[in-house]
């Protein structure tokens, strides 16, 4: 509680003492009703300061900077950040002389369209305003809570204010309103997104048109990323108007996991792994890589509605790579041409299961982990359960030639523990990801295997004798 001088010298105190409070609504940051309040900005390369008027609005803040790019305004809240802890925006009502990009705290852009010569509210997501607080309060990091512009710019604020609901649960978007389309956003030239308020009996969705390949359609999440910690996969439910032939990515290669169900003329739940969310979210915030947080569509898909994105599915801990649970695990694996992979619900017991089937020599059944490679770091063996319907009498190999060190105890009928090096699961992991070789992390029959189940896949350090 000290008051510092930040060089040496000699000063002199009257008195200290207090002021009457402003009076705030609720949600209100700032309103800049009077000269006290410009106090609570803070210049960082710009120059700040008062106006009792300015193109109708009484007492604002005037901010300019010259010569060079990100400037910036750091923004103290007058009242404790508890009174915003539900609000979905930051909204600041600003009249643009002449400005570049807006960003608000590190990264975050402006989810407005820049307008210049009138008032207009601007919006930025809330969660950055409520959760960079910190850094201000402990770190003094200004450029944490500040305003920050790419150009020369000078702005008029008659106001900062928060509002809207954020949204709870599971929830990454809904579009429940036009507001909430703001965090999406086309990314590239080959597509573009205006809000609708229904289509085909949903209420609040987001309408994507493209216009060629690689259309992206790019998401940021309405609450800290804490939220979907515990989830599985990130789901985009969607209407296909002309249906779509194409790929369809969602950061990076990921490729959606129950891509068989997309058609035309109905609402679609496409899983793609939330765990490439998780990680990517951190791009995003860092490096504002777009491509990162986007749904990208490898073909030009026309007409497309979003409902709303979400998470769902428990991710999972321990020793599982993949159970079949539901569906969408069927994405986490990989045939060739002499094998299919199909889900059922259940089959002798088992519930969930993947069912592969083979026409020839050297059918894959490919494998991706569900969760981080670390997660199985001292484990000894790969397990597949398996039941050969008709029995199996060639080789049954794992990534390469590494043959089950069980192979006698392979019979028809019945459900079979059939175990494989782990140290070569672990390794090939590494290939798959670089290089997406199918065959370093495939499970290859040498021999027609015709019918097989598999219940599930795991790691473990012990064997039967």
């Amino acid at each position: 509680m000290a008051l510092v001088a930040s060089k040496a010298g000699e000063f002199y105190i009257d008195k200290i003492y207090t002021v009457a409070n402003v009076e705030l609504a609720s949600n209100e940051v700032n309103s800049f009703s009077d000269e006290l309040q410009i106090k609570s900005l803070q210049a960082n390369g710009s120059t700040i300061e008062w106006k009792e008027s300015y193109q109708g609005a009484t007492g604002v803040a005037k901010a300019t900077a010259e010569n060079d790019a990100w400037k910036g305004i750091g923004i103290k809240p007058l009242q404790d950040m508890a009174v915003y802890g539900d609000s979905a925006y930051i909204v600041m009502r600003m009249y643009i002389v002449n400005s570049g990009v807006l960003w608000f705290g590190l990264g975050n852009n402006c989810l407005t369209a820049i307008q210049k010569g009138a008032w207009v509210d601007y919006y930025f997501p809330a969660q950055v305003f409520k959760k960079n607080w910190a850094n201000w309060t402990t770190n003094y990091d200004v450029d944490s809570m500040a305003l920050v512009n790419s150009s020369t710019f000078e702005i008029y604020i008659d106001e900062i204010y928060t509002t809207g609901t954020a949204p709870t649960g599971n929830t990454i978007n809904a579009f429940d309103d036009a507001t909430q389309q703001i965090y999406s956003t086309a990314n590239n030239g080959a597509s573009a997104i205006t809000w609708e308020e229904s289509y085909e009996g949903a209420t609040g969705v987001a309408k994507v048109t493209t216009s060629g390949s690689w259309g992206f359609f790019s998401v940021k999440p309405m609450q800290d990323m804490s939220a979907y910690a515990d989830s599985q996969y990130v789901v985009f439910r969607m209407y296909f108007v002309d249906g779509f032939s194409g790929s369809l990515w969602f950061g990076d290669a990921n490729n959606c996991l129950n891509k068989e169900d997309i058609v035309a003329g109905q609402w679609v739940d496409c899983y793609f792994p939330a765990k490439v969310f998780k990680t990517n979210w951190a791009e995003w915030t860092i490096n504002y890589t777009p491509q990162k947080m986007s749904l990208a569509f490898s073909a030009n898909v026309g007409t497309v509605y979003i409902d709303e994105v979400y998470t769902t599915g428990t991710a999972f801990t321990g020793n599982e790579i993949l159970t079949f649970s539901e569906k969408a695990q069927m994405g986490y694996t990989v045939n060739n041409a002499t094998s299919t992979i199909t889900w059922e619900e259940n089959y002798e017991g088992a519930t969930g299961v993947a069912k592969v089937t083979t026409s020839g020599s050297w059918g894959f059944f490919g494998v991706k982990p569900m969760q981080d490679m670390s997660a199985y770091a001292d484990s000894q063996y790969v397990v597949f359960r398996m039941y050969f319907v008709d029995g199996f009498s060639g080789s049954l190999w794992f990534g390469d030639d590494n043959n089950c060190l069980n192979a006698t105890d392979i019979v028809a009928g019945q459900w079979v523990d059939c175990y494989f090096p782990a140290e070569i699961f672990k390794t090939n992991w590494a290939n798959w990801e670089t290089s997406y070789n199918a065959q370093k992390m495939s499970l290859a029959f040498s021999a027609n295997v015709g019918t097989v189940y598999v219940d599930e896949v795991f790691v473990t350090n012990e064997m039967p004798a």
